[in-house]
């Protein structure tokens, strides 16, 4: 065993196994947090709907009177993406591939696409 450590043969081997799965957990956790982001999100413009009749045009407009702060995408560390589509509206994040996409939601998670929530009326 101590010959395999000096050789550097069984590290390298370790490090193929774990650090992929750690890779994963952040992610996992990134996207189960954009999703409990996107809820809060949601809640705040419903209420906003219900004081004003219509969602706002922009997030900002939460601020300080339905939320303490702006959110941030744990992709991308920037604002959620935010798209009034009449009554309704979309957010979304980025993803896991760092990319805006438009609000288009891929077919294969952490590849492409954008993670979306949306709210049709």
């Amino acid at each position: 065993m101590e010959a395999e450590l000096s050789d550097g043969l069984v590290l390298p081997s370790l490090s193929n196994i774990l650090l992929p799965s750690l890779d994963r957990f952040f992610q996992y956790t990134a996207e189960h947090e954009a999703g409990i982001t996107q809820g809060i999100l949601t809640v705040s413009l419903e209420r906003y709907r219900l004081a004003h009749g219509t969602p706002p045009d922009r997030l900002d407009t939460l601020v300080p009177h339905y939320l303490d702060a702006m959110p941030m995408d744990p992709f991308s560390q920037q604002p959620f993406h935010y798209r009034r589509e009449g009554d309704g509206y979309t957010i979304y994040s980025v993803s896991a591939n760092g990319i805006d996409d438009g609000g288009v939601e891929g077919s294969s998670f952490y590849k492409e696409g954008d993670l979306v929530f949306r709210v049709c009326r």
